[in-house]
């Protein structure tokens, strides 16, 4: 039984491994896959279509509505039955009879009829068109904002991956030295050159090592998932980083920029979104004016369906005009006339707060950069500490707990210069979000 349950968990964990997948990417490869395959900036091109066939319904303010019904009635009402023989073009002297007036026989008929309804002058679905037009342009500016969005977040994911791998090899290493290190001191320890505290500390160091490890892997695991959600790549895809983590460079231009771009794409669309205020407050004091319509139509009447034995027609023009509706008219307009203004309120806001961003990053990228370089030269004096140690530790000079010591901050300053790196390129990052147009 116990031999059984044994070769099912080697089935599971073996089959598990086999559907996994490894899937090497470098990050222009992450940024195409972002582009073509992330599910909000699919979502967000859905709300564009949909932005757009809402322009698109109000063609109905030029064009015309066509229509076409077929009717059928049968009555012995006296008006309606005299009414129905002068439609069917069957009117007689004897239908006059006040006999028959009276008491008609019962009659049928079938009204085939053609319509068109045209609109001639419409002011506020002119305006309300033109809102609409302006909330489609904001969404197509909404939707190149969250793709580059989306992009800056592929990037900052795809080094944080890089980074957690870098960090876990750091530590996987520095483990290793101390494993070495176990190993001298439990010998020096057998031969009375050691005590059992020294063998205690660098047990200690081993587990804190070991436990930083572990939230290494976590870290990895976390990143990759989130990255393979972004991509839309199977859930159970590793994703290997081709492009390791190094420095970045940036345009000089972009640290010294006083003012983000109005035409970035967050900007503009808050800009459209003014505007399409702007006319729906147009559209509103525009119902105070006269529409103008006209319409026709075109009747065939017969006692059989689709029967054009009797044929007429109808055309004509209406103007119609709302002169008072109890003042909702007057306070919707003065409702649109505020969102325009909360709406251009917004948007200075917003101009103000993206150049505020935009000074503070600046100052990151510049506190970055010096961050990067103490933490470089920090990195290469505790190696070349490390190392003067070791050569030393190798002949008998040094002590095992000031190797350890070393190594410790070896591998602080070695993990402090690859962070260093990582916050230098996401501020990088940030600023390019920043100054895109």
């Amino acid at each position: 039984m116990k031999k059984n349950s044994i070769l099912t968990v080697l089935f599971v964990v073996l089959a598990l491994h086999s559907f996994a997948q490894e899937k090497l990417l470098s990050m222009d490869e992450a940024l195409q896959l972002a582009v073509s395959q992330n599910r909000d900036i699919e979502l967000k091109e859905v709300e564009v279509k949909s932005a757009l066939m809402d322009y698109k319904k109000t063609n109905k303010v030029f064009l015309p509505k066509i229509t076409l019904s077929e009717t059928g009635v049968s009555t012995n009402n006296p008006l309606n039955s005299f009414g129905i023989l002068l439609q069917q073009e069957r009117v007689t002297a004897a239908d006059f009879n006040p006999d028959r007036l009276n008491n008609p026989d019962d009659i049928s008929n079938w009204n085939t009829r053609g319509a068109i309804e045209m609109p001639l002058f419409n002011l506020d679905g002119i305006y309300g068109r033109k809102a609409s037009k302006e909330v489609y342009n904001a969404k197509i500016q909404e939707a190149k904002r969250l793709q580059e969005f989306i992009l800056f977040e592929v990037k900052q994911h795809y080094y944080m991956l890089s980074l957690a791998k870098d960090q876990q090899i750091v530590l996987e290493e520095a483990i290793a030295t101390v494993e070495e290190a176990m190993k001298v001191v439990e010998n020096n320890k057998a031969n009375g050159y050691a005590k059992q505290s020294d063998v205690l500390q660098v047990k200690v160091r081993k587990l804190d090592l070991q436990s930083k490890l572990e939230e290494a892997k976590d870290g990895v695991a976390t990143v990759n998932d989130y990255l393979v959600f972004l991509l839309r790549l199977p859930e159970n895809t590793t994703i290997e980083i081709e492009d390791k983590l190094t420095t970045i460079t940036t345009d000089v231009a972009k640290i010294e920029q006083e003012h983000v771009s109005l035409v970035r794409a967050d900007l503009m669309a808050m800009n459209f979104a003014v505007e399409a205020q702007k006319n729906m407050w147009k559209m509103n004091k525009s119902k105070f004016a006269p529409r103008i319509n006209a319409f026709g139509q075109y009747d065939f009447n017969d006692q059989h369906i689709f029967g054009t034995t009797a044929q007429s027609y109808l055309v004509g023009v209406s103007l119609s005009w709302t002169i008072y509706d109890g003042g909702n008219q007057i306070a919707t307009s003065q409702q649109a006339k505020l969102n325009w203004e909360k709406a251009t309120l917004n948007l200075e806001k917003e101009k103000s707060k993206a150049d505020i961003e935009l000074r503070k990053s600046q100052r990151k990228v510049v506190t970055a950069k010096t961050r990067i370089e103490m933490a470089e030269m920090a990195k290469e004096e505790a190696q070349e500490s490390y190392r003067i140690l070791s050569d030393r530790y190798s002949v008998g000079l040094e002590k095992t707990l000031d190797l350890l010591a070393a190594e410790t901050v070896k591998s602080e300053k070695e993990l402090a210069y690859l962070n260093a790196v990582f916050t230098y390129n996401m501020a990088i990052f940030h600023l390019d979000l920043l100054v895109q147009e």
